[in-house]
């Protein structure tokens, strides 16, 4: 007589995005005509927690995530800042994405911005383009446009690495050839 006992185990699985970290509101975005919500999680939990951003709409009176941006680098907090610009004059809004905690032991790289430029109402899933900042200063804390500083006709943004010798705003210009690889100041 052989008698089989069956367990059943339930496996519960907590996923957290925990967004609202940074907040954008911005036209242009997804849309000509409608406002997009930008928000930050960096602390998402889906995919090793290496953080999002979730671009938002209104539609038939209820918010609508219309796509998610994923961080590369567990603990990154990929998503900590986020800021909207238009980079390149094409009228749409270009996306950037704070985080402060990537890090790169080799390279000797301390946090990082993504840029994510605008593809006519729409972002490409990887960046179009990373900088960083050096070992230990978290740069990409914060993240602002500036306007057009240099009076070029294109929009800057400027990046701070708070713990960059007594804390440093770097400024980032864009032109007829992109986004400089280096701070202008």
């Amino acid at each position: 007589l052989c008698i089989y006992v069956c367990v059943c185990v339930c496996v519960c699985v907590c996923v957290c995005v925990c967004s609202g970290y940074s907040v954008a509101q911005t036209g242009r975005l997804l849309s000509q005509e409608q406002e997009t919500i930008v928000t930050g999680a960096p602390r998402d939990s889906k995919d090793d927690a290496r953080g999002s951003v979730l671009l938002i709409e209104k539609r038939a009176g209820k918010l609508v995530i219309r796509q998610t941006l994923r961080g590369e680098q567990i603990g990154s907090y990929f998503g900590n800042v986020v800021a909207t610009t238009d980079l390149n004059n094409d009228g749409w809004e270009d996306l950037l994405v704070g985080a402060p905690f990537y890090f790169h032991h080799e390279e000797k790289v301390g946090g990082a911005v993504y840029i994510y430029m605008n593809t006519g109402g729409g972002f490409d899933s990887g960046s179009s383009m990373v900088l960083t900042g050096p070992a230990g200063s978290a740069f990409g804390m914060s993240v602002a446009a500036a306007g057009d500083l240099n009076q070029d006709g294109f929009q800057d943004f400027a990046v701070g690495a708070p713990f960059h010798e007594t804390g440093t705003v770097m400024i980032w210009t864009s032109g007829s050839e992109g986004v400089s690889r280096e701070p202008s100041q």
